[in-house]
């Protein structure tokens, strides 16, 4: 509503800066034009806000248990690694819990970012469907979700980026994945986030 407003105001600031002279109607409604286009690519170039992808890689990561298999660990830095290799077996670049009540994962970013989207990137040896109901959180466990889970047609993609854009941006320092489910394994091979500046979550 600001925007629009800003925008009637100059049109009818411009209006009244015509010189009195300039009374050919076409001109002006030619000219008026032309300003009001103006203004809206103006306006449209300030609200498209710049998408940017985060730096994690290497960060401080953790999982509420992890997987040792055939004396590989496959723990929670494996998702930051900027390996996409999401052969679990072949690539041991993927972290994986031990099947669990509530399995989660977690990041620690080194400030508060105002996050848009976040990307998974899912096992694609076998077992992939356990990404199912996985959802992700920004700001710790408790905080709130970005999105909607995954689904289970996104997850039964065998090493696919499941992608989770926030309904909203929204802003803190960790971004969380788990999966509510008893019984469950979370099995993440690479983990992407993406934010814009910081007010556009003011």
């Amino acid at each position: 509503m600001l925007r629009l407003f800003l925008l009637t105001l100059a049109l009818c600031h411009a209006v009244f800066a015509f010189p009195q002279e300039a009374n050919n109607e076409d001109e002006l409604s030619r000219d008026m034009e032309l300003l009001m286009r103006a203004l809206e690519r103006k306006v449209l170039d300030e609200a498209a806000p710049a998408v940017t992808l985060v730096d994690i890689v290497n960060l401080q990561t953790e999982q509420s248990s992890t997987l040792v298999f055939n004396d590989v660990t496959f723990g929670s830095g494996n998702a930051v690694d900027k390996n996409f290799n999401s052969d679990l077996i072949q690539g041991q670049s993927c972290t994986h819990t031990a099947p669990q009540n509530n399995p989660w994962w977690r990041v620690y970013l080194r400030e508060p970012h105002c996050i848009v989207q976040v990307g998974i990137v899912n096992r694609r040896d076998g077992d992939y469907d356990r990404l199912t109901g996985a959802v992700v959180r920004v700001g710790g466990i408790g905080g709130p979700a970005c999105g909607s889970p995954v689904t289970a047609q996104s997850a039964n993609i065998p090493g696919g980026m499941n992608l989770v854009i926030c309904d909203r941006p929204i802003v803190g320092d960790q971004i969380v994945i788990h999966i509510p489910r008893d019984g469950a394994v979370l099995q993440i091979c690479e983990v992407q986030v993406w934010a814009v500046p910081m007010k556009f979550c003011m």
